[in-house]
């Protein structure tokens, strides 16, 4: 369904603020965007948000202020230091005119046209714009008359 706003009978609804661009598709960004980012505040402020559940602040005696303070700081730190993760699918080689005998092949229009470009490696943020959720290393996708497959990308080295 779409957005829909919390009934007007809730004691919560006189606390929400509804923004000129509230509409689903910028509510899915910025969930996308909470989802892609919580887990790695979590883990540097345990304490302040709760690991499971709902984003909030659990403990209301702390200073809001100063949480959002160190979050922007841990994020500009982050971002400063991004490393980007090399995952399964940023690499991709040809395996031949033949459909592979096992795994399981990737159908993504997005994909195909870009690897039919002959652009067999991606960045981390082009890869995860294809949305691509279930790729194993026995997976392969067909793009005009050759099959290819995803190849493991190794780590960065590490920092000094």
């Amino acid at each position: 369904g779409g957005y829909d706003k919390p009934p007007a009978d809730l004691p919560v609804q006189e606390r929400l603020t509804t923004r000129a661009d509230d509409n689903e598709d910028k509510v899915k960004e910025r969930l996308q965007v909470f989802h892609s980012t919580y887990a790695d505040i979590a883990t540097v402020f345990p304490e302040s948000l709760p690991i499971e559940g709902a984003p909030f602040i659990e403990d209301q005696s702390k200073d809001v202020n100063e949480l959002v303070t160190q979050v922007i700081q841990f994020l500009k730190e982050a971002e400063e230091e991004k490393e980007v993760v090399a995952v399964l699918g940023m690499k991709w080689e040809a395996i031949g005119s033949d459909k592979p005998e096992a795994g399981t092949e990737v159908t993504n229009e997005a994909l195909a046209s870009a690897l039919e470009g002959e652009k067999l490696e991606f960045s981390h943020d082009e890869w995860t714009a294809f949305e691509v959720h279930e790729l194993a290393e026995d997976s392969y996708i067909k793009v005009g008359d050759k099959f290819l497959k995803p190849t493991a990308v190794p780590p960065p080295p590490p920092k000094r």
